[in-house]
């Protein structure tokens, strides 16, 4: 479905201050006027605050951070010009990018944060935090609420929606806690300090990311155990049962319009059903980015624990003395230990401190397959293929069963196969997309928009299988 654009909800200039050369100035001012100032639990203000109030807050950070003042386009005013001047130079950008917005009371002026900048404040903040939000117990609420709507569907309609979005918000959230692995294991790249990486395996991993989220997420709060519970309750509960469906779409109907209604309520369905398809490979891939972790951080100790601690302090005396006598003497007398000459053979490879016993072979056993898990694979690899829908199978689909007709009912098509069942359901979906988006079929499957024409129609129609609103389709051209 199509979205509102960007700039209708923010000013347009809203970026320009952030993409100056005095960004990190900008966005401390913002990050302390919104913390100290516009918060949603602290700005409890009818009108705002008031402007001198407003940059005083600009004036402090320009006082805390003097180092990041740096010529730009649109200040002109040197580091050296009073701060009064340049916290009105910053307050003013601000206001006309929409950062901020006045409103006259009388003989004074007021200053707030527009709602929508506020959103647009918060996530940025989250974002700078680098730490995802703590969603596990979404996931007993999710549960809840599922139950809920395939109990009453009528009177939770809106339930479901909340749903949807906490689904994508959970998933969102275990992606956050492989990204934080990954930032920590890219922090650890190149020249950094034993004592630096092991600070941040115990204080910003062990703490902060295991501990909090990947252990409960693992243990007690594994979303592994919801999965099965919640597909069960989408399809049979709300999907696939009728009577649940027709009541959920009519509470949909109360909430968006009649073209809407149904489309809304397939995608939030759907949106359920990808997020807990899918959680498996995302708990994979966080458990391969912690093992990477762990490992570059054992490489790491390993490293630390072989390197002689005396030989730098003895190189560090010797630089030391260098620099310190090397004015005063042409030749400097620095004790340092004798080196021998380095043999040149069998003497310089590696011997272990104890010898080791070769390996000793082990007999191969064969592992035999079950021949019923093999053929429980076959039929569930069978499945899934039937269930999938491509172009190619629509196409034949309607070849087959238009035959030399150039229009049809879709209602009047056979259903000889499962194969034949989704196509159908496929086609029915198409048509409706196609009135509320034109050339939403094209854009999904080309050879299906350039050559027929999906008409849907409100004449509601019962089959063997189905019970759908009838689809007129029209043979537009000739397929090669």
């Amino acid at each position: 479905m199509e979205t509102r654009h960007l700039f209708e909800r923010l000013p347009e200039a809203i970026f320009k201050p952030l993409g100056s050369s005095l960004n990190r100035l900008y966005w401390r001012v913002l990050e302390r006027l919104h913390i100290k100032l516009f918060e949603e639990d602290v700005d409890v203000s009818e009108y705002g605050h008031a402007r001198q109030e407003v940059i005083r807050v600009i004036e402090s950070v320009i006082e805390s951070y003097p180092s990041l003042w740096l010529p730009d386009a649109e200040e002109v005013s040197e580091p050296d010009t009073p701060i009064n001047v340049r916290a009105n130079q910053m307050y003013s950008r601000l206001l006309s990018c929409g950062w901020l917005q006045e409103e006259r009371r009388g003989y004074h002026t007021f200053v707030s944060m527009p709602h929508n900048v506020s959103q647009l404040m918060s996530s940025l903040l989250e974002i700078a935090e680098g730490r995802p939000l703590v969603m596990t117990g979404k996931l007993k609420s999710i549960r809840a609420a599922i139950q809920e709507v395939v109990t009453d569907p009528s009177s939770h309609a809106d339930t479901l929606i909340e749903l949807a979005k906490d689904a994508t918000r959970f998933s969102r959230h275990l992606k956050g806690i492989r990204g934080s692995i990954k930032d920590l294991y890219d922090r650890i790249q190149g020249e950094i300090r034993a004592k630096e990486v092991i600070r941040t395996f115990f204080d910003d991993f062990l703490r902060e990311i295991f501990i909090r989220d990947y252990a409960t997420i693992k243990t007690s709060d594994n979303p592994l155990a919801l999965r099965d519970f919640l597909l069960e309750q989408v399809a049979s509960g709300l999907r696939y049962n009728q009577e649940n469906y027709r009541k959920l779409l009519a509470g949909y109907r109360n909430i968006y319009s009649e073209s809407e209604s149904e489309l809304n309520l397939q995608r939030d369905l759907s949106r359920l059903e990808s997020v807990f398809f899918n959680i498996e490979a995302q708990l994979d891939a966080i458990d391969s980015m912690k093992v990477r972790y762990e490992q570059r951080v054992d490489a790491v100790i390993d490293y630390a624990r072989r390197s002689p601690r005396q030989t730098g302090r003895i190189i560090q005396q010797v630089i030391t003395a260098l620099a310190t006598h090397a004015d005063q003497k042409n030749i400097v007398d620095v004790p340092i230990p004798w080196v021998t000459g380095e043999s040149h053979y069998e003497i310089r490879l590696f011997k272990p401190k104890r010898p080791r016993k070769p390996p000793e072979p082990r007999t191969i056993r064969f592992k035999h397959v079950d021949p019923e898990m093999v053929e429980r694979i076959r039929q569930e690899r069978m499945a899934r293929q039937a269930a999938q829908v491509t172009e190619k199978g629509l196409v034949e689909l309607l070849q087959q069963q238009l035959g030399r007709n150039v229009t049809g009912e879709l209602t009047r098509f056979q259903i000889n196969t499962i194969r034949d069942y989704f196509h159908i359901l496929a086609l029915h979906r198409l048509a409706k997309l196609e009135t509320v988006k034109q050339g939403a079929t094209e854009e999904h499957y080309p050879l299906i928009g350039r050559n027929y024409r999906l008409s849907a129609t409100n004449e509601m129609v019962d089959t063997e299988y189905l019970e759908m609103t009838e689809v007129i389709i029209q043979r537009t051209g000739r397929i090669q």
